[in-house]
């Protein structure tokens, strides 16, 4: 998304990366990648789990984009089983305008990745919750 920040920034949508690398770690990916946003740390996993994304098995979050409005409030998600799932900024950034100007987010997210596993390998990661 970080090639696409401009757009972002010029609608007034922010962005925000986080991940259960301790801080350090994460400090050192915003750098390697040059990225302008924050990304910040989660590591007792508190986020991933209050937005229901812990992976089952590992100790991280499956990959997973939210799009939350100026309350705070999920207006779109994708969540998928790996990292191939994760949605394309196009796709976010439609969602995110679209719930900027309170419009529906469409388009909606993808149900299934490309290469087909991603809303059903996530329902059997979560059903072994």
């Amino acid at each position: 998304m970080q090639e696409s920040i401009a757009d972002f920034e010029d609608s007034g949508i922010g962005l925000v990366a986080i991940s259960v690398d301790p801080p350090a770690t994460a400090a050192r990916m915003r750098d390697v990648h040059n990225l302008t946003f924050p990304l910040l740390s989660d590591e007792d996993a508190a986020v991933i789990a209050a937005y229901d994304v812990k992976h089952p098995l590992l100790r991280l979050s499956l990959p997973a984009v939210f799009v939350l409005d100026s309350q705070g409030v999920i207006g779109w998600e994708q969540v998928g089983a790996h990292k191939q799932d994760r949605a394309l900024t196009d796709e976010v950034l439609a969602a995110a305008l679209a719930i900027a100007t309170g419009g529906e987010s469409e388009p909606t997210p993808r149900a299934v990745s490309a290469r087909g596993k991603s809303t059903s390998t996530w329902a059997r990661l979560k059903a072994r919750d």
